[in-house]
């Protein structure tokens, strides 16, 4: 806070920073690069190579990225340390050029955050909405998103992607075309990408009815793997990808589980397999070296072995 006085006329001056600022993004029409990050004491935001908010870290309780029109790309750079405010920041991609869409990067942690959430919640004409959540092992923020199409995820521990509230025909897991990163890709939210996480990877279903497909894995991909069927009372999970020297464990919970490819659990005698569900059908072999295998439900096994291995 900056204060005048102004002396017996009473022309005082008081200047207050904003500590919730909103920053809106100039060239509204073009396809803009916009990178938030710290430097030095500082929170700044860069647009296309020009810094466009620079204030004390301190200062800042809450920001506003508004990018108007166009492709634009966001980019959160932890690399000099977190640059989300406590309360959070919004960002706005506004309208789109095409149907590549605006894009959000989580970059530049050098230590994994412990866990990193994807929240979606909705779409409209503009694109994607939704939140991710980030721990950093010290701070838990927020990166809230309006109108974003592709998301590419930071380094973490654990993700989780919690699906929206509407019928998901289509989520799909599957390994991406860059060696250590898989994405899970949709119809009603973002195509996202991530790096391997290195403890735990969860899918969680909406509250309407999901078919949620495993279709293939990044061949050094190592984390317990669980999906959860949501709330809509008819959710589907199928199991496409064969998993050979999978060392974790693998969780399914959903009304319809369809094992069409062989999961072989080796190298951990604790990695567990857990299928729960009004049907299990096993198209395939179910195999691991000493953890269980638990099938709940009515459960068919068509042409398939299950096999526990405890000589290893």
């Amino acid at each position: 806070e900056i204060s005048y006085v102004g002396g017996t006329d009473s022309n005082d001056v008081v200047l207050i920073f904003d500590t919730t600022p909103v920053v809106m993004i100039p060239n509204v029409l073009v396809d803009n690069d916009i990178i938030l990050q710290i430097n030095g004491a500082n929170t700044e935001v860069i647009a296309d190579g020009l810094t466009v908010f620079n204030a004390l870290t301190s200062a800042v309780l809450e920001l506003t990225i508004d990018s108007g029109g166009g492709d634009d790309s966001f980019t959160v750079n932890f690399a000099n340390g977190n640059p989300i405010p406590a309360g959070g920041v919004l960002l706005n991609g506004g309208t789109q050029s095409n149907l590549t869409g605006d894009r959000l990067t989580i970059t530049g942690n050098g230590t994994a955050f412990t866990s990193q959430t994807f929240n979606f919640t909705d779409s409209d004409a503009n694109g994607n909405n939704g939140n991710v959540v980030l721990n950093d092992g010290t701070d838990i923020r927020t990166i809230t998103f309006l109108g974003l199409e592709p998301i590419n995820g930071g380094t973490s521990v654990a993700t989780t992607f919690n699906l929206p509230n509407v019928i998901n025909p289509d989520a799909t897991l599957q390994n991406n075309a860059t060696a250590g990163f898989v994405e899970f890709v949709g119809s009603t939210f973002e195509n996202t990408i991530i790096p391997n996480p290195t403890g735990s990877l969860t899918i969680n279903g909406g509250a309407a009815l999901d078919e949620i497909t495993l279709a293939s894995l990044d061949t050094a991909f190592n984390a317990d793997l669980t999906i959860i069927g949501g709330l809509g009372g008819s959710d589907a999970v199928n199991l496409n990808t064969i998993l050979t020297g999978f060392a974790k464990s693998l969780t399914v919970n959903a009304e319809t589980i369809d094992v069409n490819a062989a999961l072989g659990l080796t190298g951990d005698p604790t990695a567990a397999i857990s299928l729960t569900g009004n049907s299990v059908t096993l198209g395939a072999n179910l195999s691991t070296d000493g953890g269980a295998i638990t099938l709940s439900g009515n459960v068919l096994v068509d042409g398939a072995n299950v096999t526990i291995d405890t000589e290893n």
